[in-house]
């Protein structure tokens, strides 16, 4: 399958009809004689390999009988001596139905179908004393796009309103599943990416990809992170509808750190390294201490606008440069500018208007014959890029799977210039 897409949960539970109910709350009393047992068979169906599993793991034994014995065991010993195995689900619930068994184990969606929910009731696992604190033990539902499919975006479609939370949703819940926190429905849904201006080249053709096959609208608008995150600031109740980003992937974690309560899971995608920039075989400048040299005109980031410069402030700030690069801003005749993005910094070197800039390594990739590198020696000089989710955002399924896009995008990110840090894929996305 190309993309998968989360519906419902279901547990098993231990089915009976209304008019025999055990009163158990443990399972020393489902497996006394002669209560019968119909069970799924371990080897032909997905609901006995989960339960055997599960209960294989709990001490089952009876006092002066074979304490080694698990819960699994007894069980699978009633339903040998009084009971049957069959190869579904539905078969079990049969069963139990009819009245040819007393007891059975089910999904529970089963007993919530009109076929059964008239006449059956389930126990969930965990109200039973021996499994109420053992892991839960629930099935996925999921709806797949095929790799093989020749029309994915209308299957994606299809795949989007089933999963949505106020269409196909709203059945799985009549029937006895857990949905997942589906996205809101749209025939073509539109989301706000919020992205820092470094990450422009690398992200790019991913989200072109993305939005060919889904058939969605991605509005990126690409700035500085100080920026995007004031933008953020100004948006009532963090509202997508009204302009808050759906995603927001930053420049570097300190700008996602400060508006972190309202963004839920991160992930660090990428890294790059804050470096000097100087004129093709230029000497002038050969370490930070020479930005306060007289003469030499310097570029950097406004620190409160896009996170170079915040980092560029704190790097400088370390090395008790700050507050002399400042005062020299000030001299009569001595240029150090300030830009709003990242974007913006390198150029000013190519042009020649100034002797030595401080900027991502990853900018220079496209001047590399007109400009020189001087590497910084600090601990300072990493730039870490997360991407995250809008905790208001009402299409999250759909960020997740463009997050799987970026995942595969290492080739993107490193021709640029980017260190790659997704070569273990992010389980909690």
């Amino acid at each position: 399958a190309k993309e998968v897409l989360p519906l419902a949960v279901q547990a098993p539970v231990v089915v009976f009809r209304k008019d025999r109910d055990p009163q158990a709350k443990d399972w020393e009393t489902l497996l006394r004689d002669p209560l019968r047992w119909s069970i799924s068979d371990p080897e032909q169906a997905a609901i006995g390999r989960a339960v055997q599993g599960l209960l294989s793991e709990i001490p089952g034994g009876l006092e002066g009988a074979d304490e080694k014995m698990t819960l699994w065991d007894r069980l699978a010993d009633q339903a040998t001596r009084l009971g049957v195995f069959k190869p579904t689900v539905n078969e079990v619930a049969n069963d139990v139905k009819i009245g040819a068994v007393d007891l059975g184990i089910v999904w529970s969606s089963t007993v919530a179908s009109p076929e059964y929910r008239d006449e059956l009731v389930g126990i969930p696992l965990d109200r039973l004393a021996e499994t109420a604190t053992a892991p839960p033990l629930a099935e996925q539902v999921t709806v797949a796009v095929l790799s093989t499919s020749t029309r994915p975006t209308e299957a994606l479609r299809l795949a989007r309103f089933i999963a949505a939370r106020d269409r196909g949703l709203e059945t799985f819940a009549k029937f006895g599943m857990t949905p997942v926190e589906g996205d809101v429905w749209a025939e073509t849904p539109e989301i706000t990416f919020f992205c820092g201006a470094v990450n422009r080249r690398a992200i790019e053709p991913v989200i072109d990809a993305f939005q060919q096959r889904e058939g969605v609208v991605v509005n990126t608008i690409f700035d500085g992170c100080g920026i995007l995150t004031s933008r953020m600031g100004t948006i009532e109740a963090q509202n997508p509808l009204l302009g808050f980003p759906d995603v927001y992937m930053a420049c570097d974690r300190y700008y996602l750190d400060n508006v972190r309560d309202w963004f839920q899971e991160d992930v660090d995608v990428s890294q790059t390294e804050i470096v000097l920039v100087v004129p093709k075989g230029s000497d002038r400048v050969k370490g930070l201490e020479d930005l306060l040299a007289p003469g030499v005109r310097v570029s950097i980031g406004e620190p409160n606008q896009c996170t170079i410069g915040a980092l560029t402030r704190r790097l400088l700030q370390q090395a008790d440069l700050y507050d002399g690069l400042k005062e020299k801003q000030g001299q009569p005749g001595e240029v150090v500018v300030e830009k709003s993005s990242s974007a913006l910094i390198v150029p000013d070197v190519v042009t020649g208007h100034v002797d030595v800039a401080i900027a991502y390594r990853n900018d220079v990739m496209t001047h590399q014959d007109k400009v020189d590198v001087i590497a910084i020696d600090s601990p300072l000089t990493r730039a870490i890029q997360p991407l995250s989710i809008g905790k208001n955002s009402g299409h999250k399924q759909l960020i997740r799977r463009l997050y799987r896009y970026v995942e595969r995008a290492e080739e993107n990110f490193e021709t640029v210039g980017f260190d790659f840090l997704l070569s273990d894929p992010a389980a909690k996305f």
